[in-house]
């Protein structure tokens, strides 16, 4: 499979695979997953996949789909994404999260 990103100063790129997947939490399992080229950008998978009300999406921080987080920040989905070392932001509103110890901050940005 193709590789993605920026070719390494060894200028060999190895393929690789991206994984979507959508589960139920209640259940644990996941009901839907797609296999495809590291290439493969997520609109497409966000194309055939609903999110529910109140549904929770998560991504890794190379996902910035700012559009996206827009219209679900305006709806009842809920999303969540590691911000990127270069972002710029405005924390809103810091949240409690001291019940949990392995979380470093909860925070709306």
């Amino acid at each position: 499979m193709k590789g993605a990103g920026r070719k390494p100063l060894t200028g060999k790129k190895k393929g690789g695979a991206k994984v979507f997947a959508k589960l139920n939490l209640a259940e644990g399992v996941p009901n839907y997953i797609i296999i495809r080229s590291a290439t493969t950008n997520e609109n497409m998978f966000l194309k055939v996949m609903e999110l529910p009300e109140h549904g929770i999406a998560v991504f890794d921080k190379g996902y910035n789909r700012y559009s996206s987080f827009e219209r679900w920040d305006s709806s009842d989905p809920y999303f969540v994404t590691r911000k990127k070392h270069n972002a710029r932001y405005e924390v809103t509103m810091d949240l409690d999260c001291s019940h949990a110890k392995d979380i470093i901050s909860d925070q709306l940005i």
